[in-house]
Order: C-alpha cells, then sequence, then structure tokens
C-alpha cells in the first residue's frame, strides 16, 4: 500500500488545480457525463455487454476456462478424491469482485471517460485483463492450496514435510513440482528469447539502434526522420511518435520520399535519422565524403550532413 498512498500523495501536490478525463472529482463527473445523451449512455452500455459476453474476448474466454478448472476440480476432488474442497466458495467470491470491477469500468466509461473514447470502449481489453489476471492467479493459487493439502496429513499444530498419507502421494506432490517448475522455466526461456530475437526488428527497435534512449528532454533541436512508409509505419505516426519517445523530443517531422531540388528543406531542420537505404539520398552529401548509410543519425549543416554519435545530443 506505502506506494499507493506515496503517489496519490504526489499527484495531490504536483497536479493541484489540473483536471484530467479521470479526475475523481461531483463537478468532474457531472461535466463529462453532461456531455453524453441518454441515447449515447445506452449504446455505451449496450458495446459494453456486447465485448463482455462476447466469445471473442480474450478476457471472457479467460474467466471462463478456469471457471470450468475450477468446477471440474471441484467435482473430482468429491467424488474421486473424497474431499471438499473450497473452490467454489471462493470462486463465488472472485465473482462478486468481478461484478464490482466490470460495473466500475462501465461506470469509467459513462461518467469519466470523453465521449470519443467511450464510444469505442478505448482500452477496455487491457483494463478487464488487469482484473482477469488477478481471478486466475487466485483460482491457481487456491488451486494448489487444496491440491497440496488433499497430499498430506496433519500431524501436529504444523505440517510435517514428512506428512504424505503414502510414498505414492508423496511421489506425485514431487514429480508435479518438478513438472511445473520444468515448464515454467522452459516457457520463461521461450518467451524471453523469441522477444529478444524479434525486438530488432520492430519499429522501436530499429529506433532504438539508431539513437539509443536519450533522458534529457530536446525542445531545441528539430528532427527529421527518412524512412520507408512499410506498413504505413509514417502514415499513421507510429514512427514518428518512437523517434519522440526515443530521443526526447517533441520536434520530429517523417518523410518517405526525398527530391534533391528540395534539399534547402534540410535547413529547417537540425539532425537527419535516416532508417533505410534509398538511391533518392545518393545526391546528399557528407562533409567527411562518406557515403550514406541506414540506422544513423546526421547533423544537418548548410545542406551537408555530418555523421554524429546520438550520446552526443545530450552534451
Amino acid at each position: 500500500m506505502l506506494p499507493y498512498i506515496i503517489w496519490n500523495l504526489h499527484t495531490k501536490i504536483a497536479l493541484q488545480g489540473t483536471n484530467s478525463k479521470h479526475t475523481l472529482s461531483v463537478e468532474n463527473f457531472k461535466e463529462v457525463s453532461s456531455e453524453k445523451s441518454q441515447e449515447t449512455v445506452q449504446l455505451i452500455v449496450s458495446k459494453f455487454f456486447n465485448a463482455i459476453l462476447s466469445i471473442d474476448s480474450l478476457s471472457t474466454r479467460g474467466l471462463l476456462i478456469f471457471h470450468i478448472i475450477t468446477f471440474i476440480s471441484y467435482f473430482v476432488a468429491l467424488f474421486i478424491l473424497k474431499k471438499h474442497w473450497n473452490s467454489l466458495k471462493i470462486l463465488l467470491l472472485l465473482d462478486l469482485i468481478v461484478v464490482l470491477y466490470y460495473a466500475g469500468n462501465l461506470a469509467m466509461f459513462i461518467y469519466t471517460m470523453p465521449t470519443e473514447e467511450a464510444i469505442v470502449l478505448a482500452g477496455l481489453e487491457r483494463y478487464l485483463s488487469s482484473m482477469v489476471i488477478f481471478f486466475i492467479g487466485i483460482v491457481s493459487f487456491n488451486l494448489v492450496i487444496n491440491i497440496e493439502q488433499s497430499l498430506h496429513i496433519q500431524q501436529g499444530p504444523k505440517r510435517d514435510y514428512k506428512a504424505f498419507k503414502s510414498i505414492q502421494t508423496k511421489r506425485i506432490y514431487q514429480n508435479s513440482a518438478l513438472i511445473c517448475t520444468a515448464l515454467t522455466l522452459s516457457f520463461l526461456f521461450s518467451e524471453i528469447n523469441g522477444m529478444n530475437q524479434s525486438y530488432a526488428d520492430t519499429i522501436p527497435g530499429k529506433v532504438t539502434a539508431a539513437v539509443g534512449d536519450q533522458m534529457q528532454l530536446d525542445t531545441q533541436n528539430k528532427f527529421l526522420v527518412y524512412a520507408e512508409d512499410t506498413d504505413n509505419q509514417l502514415s499513421n505516426f507510429s514512427l514518428q511518435y518512437a523517434v519522440k519517445y526515443f530521443l526526447f523530443s517533441p520536434n520530429v517531422d517523417g518523410i518517405s520520399t526525398f527530391a534533391l531540388e528540395d534539399k534547402s528543406t534540410l535547413d529547417n531542420y537540425d539532425y537527419l535519422l535516416i532508417l533505410d537505404d534509398n538511391s533518392v539520398l545518393d545526391g546528399l552529401k557528407l562533409t567527411s565524403e562518406k557515403d550514406l548509410t541506414s540506422s544513423k543519425l546526421y547533423k544537418i549543416d548548410h545542406q551537408q550532413l555530418l555523421e554524429i554519435d546520438p550520446a552526443t545530443l545530450s552534451e
């Protein structure tokens, strides 16, 4: 709770007098909700319920699958192991928490979310996934505890590591722990290796390789990015956004074509970032007379380019 309390205190002091779309105040609720007509509210409610009841929703699938797992495990324990697990009680409590959380999300879209975002349920799956992960975690913990308690006998006030019904149940417990540990590690390494291998080909990966990750805000210099408009990376501004983030600068424009007769436009910028090779750039000259290469940052000096180390930007 300590980080939560400190963060709330910080935002209360630092953002005093500032209103955002999620400001928790009666005045803000009235202002935002008054923008929505009754028809708009009904549309939001209808879309919300369609989304959470759709089997195509990843969050809904997660809830459904773990409800099925809970019921199956409970009845297996009841009729085969002759054990009365508390799974259904925990499930009932979790369902109540989920309903309250979902109701809170619906209220957020109605009372605090701007109309344009609320109508399309902006970020809904991300919000719901937080609760679904919590739900899955509690169900999993409870299932593990119930299985564990079904495999040992309580000997005295404290559990003894030898307190198993039989050698067989102890062997099942140990083998299951080893198998689960091995699977967890293999999935973890597979995920990490896959992310590392694919990151270099993503937009953030390419930008990071070219300019690093600048930590000092730069509002003085202007940057021009040259790249192919692959997958609409320039048209939808995803590339420019990534460059702004890693250069820590708001002054970034992007181009995918360049005419030599328009070289004078370079003087409107301080730096040129080239992410893709292209023959149209052959007419540009470096002050060092080197060939232009991709994934490089160049300083613009009277229509001439000087390759620089991105680390020098913060100096």
